[in-house]
């Protein structure tokens, strides 16, 4: 039986579409991303006197499906408070992020946490997550290193880190990739679980050289109770980026393995930076149901031959 025969079957058994992977969610935990540890726990707490609690995740993979990082009208009206009127940048052309691209990630999810479960003795400051009560201009970050990046953790408890999180320190060829601080509550709620393209052209940084926002993408969960986004996902296209270094640019590309900062920032005040590092993940959503049936058939198939 050949694969296209088998193809269909698949899809019915697994209850997949056609389409490819499943839709991103806006929540890494669910898309099987890797917990990267916690932004205040001792060994990713890096600075900042925010004490905002979040889980960090990350994820590394191949594109097999281009449809879900579509900003396909994204021109329309109904963008025009995201996007901005007149726009910053015109979402219909960006470009497409083809199979084949690598891309990396890096995720959140607020979450608050002890001392001693941090592996402090106590804390400093704010209670933890109290300076997020009631807030919503939330500039959700992400600094991708490279393998010489230098960044480190503190060694002093929240909220006086020592550490070093500066995107300067983040190797030849970082990024710094970044929401803006002063998206409204109807932003936030209107295009929760949307994939995104970023505002503007300059929420997405390569020192050394230049890079289009186009290559990455953003997209969130929404907490109706609390008003605010409950998880978020921070995509960069690594093949875009290499597309647009300025000829003679020597610096790295991000990939699996190397470090990021993940942080969280309240418009342009308080800010919490954590430590983590990029973990290649299966296909996100449901994709490793499809490969796990996949296996399964062929063994079934074989076995009949």
């Amino acid at each position: 039986m050949t694969l296209q025969r088998i193809w269909p079957l698949v899809l019915i058994v697994l209850n997949i579409p056609h389409a490819g992977y499943a839709a991103f969610t806006g929540d890494p935990l669910a898309d099987g991303w890797a917990f990267g540890g916690h932004s205040l726990a001792q060994g990713s707490y890096v600075r900042g006197s925010g004490n905002i609690g979040f889980d960090i995740y990350t994820t590394a993979f191949t594109v097999t499906d281009s449809a879900p990082f579509a900003l396909v009208g994204h021109t329309d009206a109904g963008f025009d408070d995201y996007y901005g009127a007149p726009r910053t940048w015109d979402a219909s052309s960006a470009r497409s992020w083809e199979i084949g691209d690598a891309i990396v990630g890096v995720g959140g999810a607020f979450a608050g946490v002890s001392a001693a479960d941090a592996g402090w003795s106590m804390f400093s400051g704010a209670a933890v997550n109290s300076t997020i009560d009631g807030e919503y201009r939330f500039r959700l970050q992400a600094k991708i290193g490279t393998p010489d990046a230098a960044w480190s953790s503190s060694s002093i408890a929240p909220d006086a880190g020592d550490g070093s999180g500066s995107s300067s320190d983040g190797g030849s060829g970082g990024l710094f990739v970044r929401t803006s601080g002063w998206l409204s509550l109807d932003v936030w709620s209107e295009y929760a679980g949307t994939m995104m393209g970023l505002q503007d052209p300059t929420h997405l940084e390569r020192p050394g050289t230049t890079v289009g926002v186009d290559a990455a993408r953003i997209l969130w969960k929404w907490d109706a109770v609390h008003q605010r986004p409950d998880s978020w996902e921070l995509l960069v296209n690594t093949a875009l980026v290499a597309a647009d270094a300025a000829p003679g640019f020597s610096g790295f590309l991000p990939q699996s393995g190397d470090p990021v900062i993940g942080s969280v920032q309240i418009a342009n005040a308080a800010y919490t930076d954590g430590l983590s590092a990029i973990i290649a993940t299966p296909i996100p959503g449901a994709a490793w149901l499809f490969g796990s049936g996949m296996i399964a058939l062929f063994g079934l198939t074989r076995k009949r031959k």
